[in-house]
C-alpha cells in the first residue's frame, strides 16, 4: 500500500507543480497580441500530424537538452501544450527549474485547438 501511495505522489508531483502555471485558452493563444513562444511538447510524429501554427516542437523529455531553442529571456511568455496536459505540465516543471517564470498551459491542449476549428500546420 505504501508503494502505491508513493507512486501516486511521484506521478502527481509534476502536475501539482505545473498547477501554479496559468492557463490560457486556445482563443487567447490565437488572438493574443503578446509575444508568446508556443511550444508543442508532444512527440515529433504527433507534431507532424498537425500542430498550432508557429509552434516549436520540443518533446517534453528533451526540454533541458534544447535550451538553445528556448527564449533567451526567461520572462518571455511561453505557452506549452500536448495532447492531454500531462506532458505540458512536466515540461513546465522543468522550465521552472531552468528559471522560466512566465509559463502558460493551453487549456484543452491540441484537442481543444482542433475542436475550435483553428488552423492546423503540418510543416
Amino acid at each position: 500500500m505504501k508503494v502505491i501511495l508513493f507512486s501516486l505522489l511521484i506521478l502527481a508531483t509534476p502536475l501539482c507543480m505545473a498547477q501554479s502555471t496559468e492557463l490560457v485558452s486556445p482563443e487567447q493563444v490565437k488572438q493574443s497580441n503578446q509575444d508568446f513562444r508556443i511550444i508543442d511538447v508532444r512527440s515529433l510524429e504527433e507534431y507532424n500530424n498537425g500542430h498550432v501554427p508557429g509552434a516549436l516542437n520540443i518533446p517534453h523529455h528533451d526540454i533541458a537538452n534544447h535550451a538553445g531553442l528556448l527564449p533567451a529571456d526567461t520572462e518571455q511568455p511561453v505557452v506549452l501544450y500536448c495532447r492531454s496536459g500531462r506532458r505540458a505540465g512536466l515540461a513546465a516543471s522543468e522550465l521552472k527549474k531552468m528559471g522560466y517564470n512566465n509559463l502558460f498551459l493551453m487549456q484543452g491542449d491540441m484537442p481543444a485547438w482542433r475542436e475550435k476549428g483553428f488552423d492546423i500546420a503540418h510543416d
